[in-house]
């Protein structure tokens, strides 16, 4: 738990998955209502590229934090081996 107080570790990863499917949900049924209401052509493609955008999107937004575990962890491993002193 203290390393949530310390802002050792982030819980923000998780939302960003909560995030990412909410997002997919709201592009599948925006693309649908695109299609009933006659834009079939740009709703098909929202429906195909949407998600893919979003996902890589969101995927971008993990990449940042996992540089930032892999950084920590690189830093752990240098102070026990008494490199940053």
């Amino acid at each position: 738990m203290n390393e949530y107080l310390t802002f050792d570790k982030f819980i923000t990863p998780i939302f960003i998955q909560i995030i990412f499917w909410l997002g997919v949900a709201a592009i599948v049924i925006l693309s649908l209502l695109s299609i009933v209401n006659g834009a079939a052509l740009p709703g098909l493609l929202m429906l195909i590229i949407g998600p893919l955008v979003w996902r890589m999107y969101t995927e971008l937004m993990l990449v940042i934090f996992k540089i930032n575990d892999n950084l920590s962890a690189i830093r752990k491993r240098g102070e026990n081996e008494g490199a940053f002193k």
